[in-house]
């Protein structure tokens, strides 16, 4: 195995707009949690703080360009993606890596990241991990990001929903039975948030 580095330079065309997930128990920055991390301090010794493209950001964006020229040609060819092939291949999910250390086929992996290149360079679930490595990114100077309205993005989100064209047509149905079923999840837990602070109020 040969081990490569690339330092790299990213120029945008455009301005970003990158939110970060909130982690339970804390709240979004006032950058509607737009990536901030702190690097290098001022004179009085606080810490200066920068915006950045987080790793993840950069990964993902490499990953669809693997991935979406292959369903463009399995569609083609009349053997469109199923569902879990797509979150496997595009998004690295794998409910199924979710087992024991015991459970663990060894052979099965070997096999598997044999067959499938992208899922041998950027991993598969908790059971094949990555052999890609990406740091983030940084600006020359340290610089503070403007507020965005901004969404997480899912398979329909790509290119005004095409991306779905490309699956195969038995699948779309789970597919909407799955996106309706994480927006009615949004939903209840916001309403439990706002449920919660009242009854915080109360007592």
């Amino acid at each position: 195995m040969v081990n490569a580095i690339f330092n790299m330079t990213l120029v945008t065309e455009q301005p970003m707009s990158i939110t970060l997930p909130v982690a339970e128990g804390t709240r979004a920055n006032r950058f509607e949690n737009s990536p901030i991390m702190t690097r290098g301090v001022d004179d009085e010794g606080k810490g200066e703080q920068t915006c950045y493209i987080p790793a993840t950001t950069f990964r993902g964006m490499l990953r669809r360009q693997a991935v979406i020229p292959k369903m463009e040609k399995r569609q083609k060819s009349g053997n469109p993606y199923m569902l879990s092939e797509a979150y496997a291949d595009l998004i690295g999910q794998d409910p199924g890596s979710e087992q024991q250390a015991n459970e663990i086929n060894l052979v099965a992996l070997k096999k598997q990241r044999e067959e499938n290149p992208v899922i041998d360079l950027f991993g598969l679930g908790l059971g094949i991990q990555s052999r890609l490595k990406v740091s983030h990114f940084l600006p020359e100077k340290n610089i503070l990001p403007e507020v965005f309205t901004t969404a997480r993005k899912d398979l329909g989100d790509h290119e005004e929903g095409k991306l779905l064209d490309l699956l195969h047509p038995d699948e779309l149905s789970t597919y909407h039975k799955r996106s309706t079923a994480n927006s009615n999840k949004s939903r209840a837990e916001t309403f439990l948030k706002f449920i919660g602070k009242k009854v915080l109020r109360i007592f």
